[in-house]
């Protein structure tokens, strides 16, 4: 058996739901052997509340001690300018994970999967799943694809929200739309496609937020559709693979 350490360093929603992704992954690629563990934020900051400059790498080192093959940490990417940004700052989440994968001690062992641009482009692989979340009050989860996907409204809705490359929905302007706020977008459409009644604030209540991550990564199907509409998803799939 092999295990695999999944590090979501910014969120414990991005921890459980990058958890569930890796599992899917894991069963769509046939790897019965490996078995997924997962870390957060919480996990984090309390690594580096030790005040010790090498408190990340000593916890990875423990990881790996008690029997872990591989550490893969998940973090959002950001655009290039704040990439660059990070990268001068010694103890960022971006700088301190880059020495520790890249040096020849943790080679093979230690890995970064970016989510470009959010981890929410994960999710938008498949709206046909992030529809049946939604409408989960009115279609069981087993039966809710077939459902969706027969359905003349509900295929409009999906076609026009459906991207090719979900690593391009962010807007290049600054303070513009990244994958967060279009799948926002997106939940309140299918809210209201499902209830053209429903109040504002009933939809508001309803619609996405970070909280629901993990809930709607119970929903995603991955596989080669998926996988091609986003690149930074297919790497996290090869580094689960190796």
């Amino acid at each position: 058996m092999s295990t695999v350490r999944i590090w979501a360093v910014e969120s414990d929603y991005d921890r459980d739901a990058a958890g569930k992704l890796a599992k899917k992954l894991v069963n769509w690629l046939k790897l019965d052997s490996v078995i997924i563990k997962t870390a957060g934020k919480t996990t984090y900051n309390s690594v580096v509340s030790r005040k010790k400059p090498n408190a990340l790498q000593i916890a990875v080192e423990s990881y790996l001690q008690n029997n872990e093959d591989k550490v893969i940490f998940v973090i959002d990417s950001d655009s290039e300018v704040a990439l660059t940004q990070k990268r001068k700052e010694p103890y960022s989440y971006i700088s301190q994970i880059e020495r520790i994968a890249k040096s020849d001690k943790f080679r093979n062992k230690v890995f970064l999967a970016m989510a470009v641009q959010e981890l929410e482009a994960w999710f938008l692989t498949d709206c046909v799943g992030i529809c049946c979340y939604f409408f989960k009050t009115r279609y069981s989860k087993e039966k809710c694809r077939e459902s969706v996907t027969t359905n003349e409204s509900f295929q409009a809705i999906i076609a026009k929200h459906q991207k090719g490359n979900t690593e391009l929905i962010v807007e290049p302007l600054k303070g513009g739309r990244g994958a967060k706020e279009y799948l926002i977008k997106f939940s309140e459409e299918l809210l209201k496609t499902l209830n053209p009644k429903m109040k504002h604030r009933n939809i508001d209540a309803y619609k996405y937020r970070e909280a629901l991550a993990p809930e709607i990564a119970d929903y995603i199907e991955v596989g080669k559709d998926s996988l091609l509409r986003n690149k930074s998803l297919q790497k996290f799939s090869e580094l689960l693979a190796e």
